[in-house]
C-alpha cells in the first residue's frame, strides 16, 4: 500500500468544495451543515480540514461504515478530524439517522471513544469541548438585518447539557433532532470497561497502542448491533495485530469491505507550507541523531519496531553482579517485598525479595519468584510460608490495580505492612526514569537472571515490550 499523496489540485479541489460561494442556495444553513461533516466544520466551526481530512470524511458521507487511517504524528487527527466529527454526529444526533433505526428505539446517539490511555481519551472530550465553545464565537458573524447574531451567541453550547457532561462524556440535551433521550459521546480508557456497552458508533485513537483484544472482544461487539461508523486512526506501531491487519500495508488481502488510508507528514505540504516546514527541521534533527525507525514510523507509516530501548543494556549487564546469589532464606539485614499482580491477560504475577538500601543507596535484588500466567492463586500462601518465615521482610509493596485489591486487603487482615504502589499510566514514565536513573549509577543491582535481561533487552522507548510477545513483569 502507497501514501495517498496529497496533489495541489487536491488542495484546490477541497478549498472550492468548502467555498461558501459554492454553498447550495435552497436549503436553509443549518440543513446544509446537518447533513454535511465538512461544511460543518468549515461554517460552524471555523475549521477548513485539511486535504488528508477531506478525503476521509467524503467517504464517510458516501456511507462507508468501517474507516482505517494510518497516519503521521502533527497532522491534526484528533482536533481537526476526531473531535470535529463526533461533535457533529452529537449536536446533529447522527448516530440514529445513520443506524439501524428500527433498532434505536430511544432515538439517540451514544458514540465511543476509546484511545491508548484513559487520560488521552478524555482529552478526546476537551478537544470536542474546545471547538464547541470556538464554533459559538465563530458562528456570531452572521448577523441578521439589524446586525444582530442571526444564531445567538451560543448556538453550540446552547445545545449541550453542561452539567450531565463531565471529564470522560459530553452531553446533548433531550429532545435535539429527534433524540427520545440524550445523545451523548463518551471516552473509555482501554479495558474491560468497554463491555456492556451499545454504540452507535465506535473511534479508537492510537489504534496501534490499544490492545488487540479490548477492540476486538469488547468495542466491536460493542457497535455492531446499531452501529453506523467505526473509524480507527493510528500512527503505525509493530508489523503486528488488529490495526495493521486492518490497514495491511503489504496489500495481502484479495478484497476489502472497507476503507483504509495512509498519510504521511507530506500530506500537508501544500494545506500549510510555513508549518509543514517546521516539522521538517524537527524531523531532519531526529535522523541527524540516529531516530531513523522512529522518524519512519511517526512520520512515514512504516510499521517498524523502535530500534532504541529505554534501558542502556550495557548497564543493565553490568548491575547483574556475579558476587550476588539469588537466595531463599537471608536474614542479615532488612529486605522489601514487590509484588505485582498480572491480572486477567497474558502477564505473569512476579513476587521480588531486595535489601533495602545500604548507606551508600545500593539495594540487591537477592530473590525471585514468576507465576504461571494466571496461576497465582498461592501468592499469599507463599509469603506467609516461605518468605517471611527465610527474610527480614520490612514492607511488601503491592502494584494497586484491580487485579490486587482483594489480596491487598487479605494481606492487611494479617497484620503485614502493606504498601499500596499507585502505578498508574499517568506516573508510569516519571517511576522509569527515576529507576533507569538507579540503574545507570548501579543503585539497583541483581544476581545474574538472563529472564530479566531479556525483558529489559526487549523494553522499547514506549515503555512498552516491543515483541507482542514480550513480557515487563519482573522489571515492574
Amino acid at each position: 500500500m502507497e501514501p495517498t499523496e496529497i496533489t495541489p489540485e487536491m488542495v484546490a479541489e477541497k478549498k472550492a468544495y468548502c467555498s461558501f460561494k459554492n454553498f447550495p442556495k435552497n436549503k436553509p444553513f443549518l440543513d446544509v451543515v446537518k447533513d454535511d461533516p465538512i461544511l460543518f466544520m468549515t461554517h460552524c466551526l471555523g475549521r477548513e480540514p485539511w486535504t488528508w481530512q477531506y478525503l476521509v470524511l467524503k467517504e464517510y458521507m458516501a456511507g462507508k461504515k468501517r474507516i482505517g487511517v494510518c497516519c503521521s504524528r502533527q497532522v491534526g487527527k484528533t482536533k481537526y478530524l476526531t473531535a470535529c466529527l463526533n461533535l457533529w454526529r452529537l449536536l446533529f444526533n447522527r448516530g440514529w439517522y445513520e443506524s439501524e433505526s428500527y433498532r434505536n428505539s430511544k432515538q439517540f446517539t451514544f458514540d465511543g471513544i476509546i484511545s491508548m490511555t484513559e487520560d488521552q481519551s478524555m482529552i478526546l472530550i476537551d478537544e470536542m469541548k474546545e471547538v464547541a465553545f470556538g464554533g459559538d464565537t465563530y458562528m456570531q458573524r452572521y448577523k441578521d438585518a439589524k446586525g444582530k447574531p442571526l444564531f445567538g451567541e451560543k448556538w453550540i453550547t446552547s445545545q449541550l447539557d453542561l452539567r450531565k457532561s463531565t471529564m470522560n462524556q459530553l452531553v446533548v440535551k433531550k429532545g435535539k433532532y429527534s433524540a427520545i433521550t440524550s445523545s451523548i459521546t463518551k471516552s473509555f480508557a482501554p479495558t474491560g470497561k468497554v463491555r456492556g456497552s451499545t454504540f452507535t458508533g465506535l473511534f479508537v485513537d492510537e489504534c496501534a497502542y490499544v490492545d488487540d483484544y479490548i477492540i476486538e472482544d469488547a468495542a466491536i461487539p460493542a457497535v455492531q448491533a446499531i452501529g453506523s461508523y467505526e473509524l480507527y486512526v493510528s500512527t503505525p506501531n509493530r508489523p503486528e495485530g488488529f490495526f495493521y491487519e486492518l490497514i495491511d500495508p503489504d496489500d495481502k488481502k484479495d478484497d476489502y469491505d472497507y476503507v483504509r488510508y495512509m498519510f504521511t507528514i507530506d500530506a500537508i505540504q501544500h494545506d500549510d507550507p510555513e508549518y509543514y516546514a517546521k516539522v521538517k527541521k524537527r524531523i531532519d534533527e531526529m535522523v541527524q541523531d540516529g531516530k531513523v525507525n522512529k522518524v519512519n514510523r511517526e512520520y512515514y507509516c512504516s510499521f517498524v519496531s523502535s530500534d532504541e530501548t529505554y534501558f542502556p543494556i550495557d548497564k543493565v549487564r553490568e548491575t547483574m553482579d556475579n558476587t550476588i546469589e539469588k537466595r531463599s532464606h537471608w536474614r542479615d539485614g532488612p529486605v522489601v517485598v514487590g509484588v505485582d499482580f498480572g491480572g486477567k491477560g497474558k502477564s505473569h504475577t512476579v513476587i521480588t525479595v531486595s535489601t533495602t538500601p545500604d548507606r551508600y543507596g545500593v539495594s540487591r535484588r537477592i530473590a525471585c519468584w514468576r507465576y504461571p500466567v494466571k496461576q497465582d492463586g498461592d501468592v499469599i500462601a507463599d509469603i506467609k510460608y516461605n518468605i517471611l518465615p527465610n527474610f527480614q521482610v520490612k514492607d511488601i509493596v503491592v502494584d494497586s490495580c484491580a487485579a490486587s485489591q482483594i489480596a491487598i486487603q487479605n494481606m492487611k487482615r494479617l497484620g503485614w505492612s502493606v504498601i499500596e504502589f499507585e502505578f498508574t499510566r499517568k506516573s508510569k514514565p516519571d517511576y522509569f526514569d527515576r529507576f533507569r536513573s538507579r540503574i545507570s549509577r548501579k543503585l539497583s543491582v541483581s544476581y545474574p537472571d538472563a529472564a530479566l535481561l531479556e525483558e529489559f533487552n526487549g523494553f522499547g522507548d514506549d515503555l512498552k515490550p516491543m515483541k507482542k510477545t514480550g513480557t515487563d513483569d519482573m522489571i515492574d
